[in-house]
């Protein structure tokens, strides 16, 4: 609601709302993501993330062809997150031990705190860009704008998401060895 009032768009918040279950996706796939990282099958996770990617992008296009508008936008993102959820779900599954270890959490939250900042940042950054935009060109330029941008946008993290879970995984083996050695 903050947003629409600030980019003047009174149909943003049914839009930001469907958007906002993205959230409830990224959750549902970070343990197996970090399963997967965890265990070196980074190939699986990538191919994975592809795979969203694409569906997502096919959905969209889809979608846009028969008229959906921004709501195309909306089904790219929910597509790309709902299937890398389902299928990192379904190939990391293992029946979880009932043990806990703080020390082997250490490494992802100081890792994970870092990457959690820089995403909002950029978020809030996105934000002020979209408002910027819709307050210059309107509605019609900021639904071409957002299109556009998603679209490098999602190929872009085709290619970027495997390249940080190996820079992950690599911090995470380094930071082991150099806990063994101490």
């Amino acid at each position: 609601v903050p947003l629409s009032a600030i980019a003047h768009q009174p149909r943003l918040p049914p839009v930001m709302a469907s958007l906002s279950l993205s959230l409830i996706l990224v959750v549902l796939a970070a343990l197996p993501a970090a399963r997967l990282t965890r265990r070196g099958r980074i190939e699986v996770y990538a191919a994975i993330d592809l795979m969203g990617a694409l569906c997502g992008a096919a959905a969209a296009v889809v979608c846009a062809w028969r008229g959906a508008g921004v709501w195309s936008l909306v089904v790219q993102m929910l597509t790309l997150y709902g299937v890398r959820a389902v299928a990192l779900n379904i190939a990391a599954f293992r029946p979880p031990a009932w043990t806990f270890s703080w020390r082997a959490v250490a490494p992802h939250t100081r890792m994970g705190g870092g990457v959690v900042a820089g995403k909002m940042i950029d978020s809030l950054g996105r934000m002020a860009e979209a408002g910027a935009v819709s307050r210059r060109f309107g509605s019609a330029g900021l639904g071409l704008y957002s299109f556009s941008y998603q679209a490098a946008w999602s190929m872009s993290q085709a290619v970027n998401n495997p390249v940080w879970t190996a820079l992950f995984v690599h911090c995470l083996n380094n930071s082991d060895e150099r806990s063994q050695q101490e």
